[in-house]
């Protein structure tokens, strides 16, 4: 699955995702699969949670 992922990642510059702060599995694929935490946006969900900005750069 992560293989596959990172394949489709490759036909793109530059990919950018929310992600909620406390979702510790899906944060930890996505900087896994090179994605950075560019910023936060608090208070970005209806549990008053904190939204992850993250972007994956093609090098």
């Amino acid at each position: 699955m992560k293989q596959a992922v990172l394949q489709l990642l490759q036909r793109y510059d530059e990919v950018w995702l929310e992600v909620h702060e406390q979702n510790i599995p899906a944060k930890q694929l996505y900087l896994s699969l090179g994605f950075e935490i560019t910023g936060r946006r608090l208070n970005y969900y209806g549990n008053d949670g904190t939204a992850l900005m993250m972007r994956y750069k093609k090098s």
